[in-house]
């Protein structure tokens, strides 16, 4: 309905708002629970996830992850749609921090990469399928 969607926006323009005072664990989870729900200014979604570009080398790996999955799973959510672009090519650069630090990622983690992967076949970007496919191809040869 209307008034949630009027709702998580306000929440998240508040949560940006204090953006500096989140931990980035924080920021990744709030982009995850928030990518699948409806919003009244979707723009906000982007916003939050410029906001934790800058501090990815700073992201543990489970973080990262759940990022990741925020991203693709916004692409997925209608409300996001006029969004798609900035979302896709945003997430495609966090993929491709992902791919210099998946040395990090444990093996649990790597799995539940694997699963966002999946996901992030609906990225619009460009570069997306070759990042996507570099990405399955690493994580196949660690996992092996």
């Amino acid at each position: 309905p209307s008034q949630h969607g009027r709702f998580h926006a306000i929440a998240i323009g508040t949560c940006l708002e204090r953006a500096q005072d989140f931990s980035c664990n924080g920021l990744a989870n709030l982009a995850k629970a928030v990518s699948g729900v409806p919003m009244a200014a979707p723009e906000l979604f982007v916003a939050l996830l410029l906001e934790a570009m800058p501090r990815l080398r700073f992201f543990r790996p489970s973080a990262l992850a759940a990022l990741l999955q925020g991203a693709a799973t916004a692409l997925r959510n209608p409300a996001y749609a006029e969004q798609s672009g900035s979302i896709s090519s945003t997430a495609a650069a966090l993929l491709e921090h992902v791919l210099m630090r998946i040395g990090e990622f444990n093996a649990a983690e790597r799995r539940d990469l694997g699963r966002v992967l999946h996901l992030c076949r609906s990225l619009e970007a460009p570069s997306a399928d070759m990042v996507i496919a570099k990405a399955e191809l690493l994580l196949g040869a660690v996992l092996s």
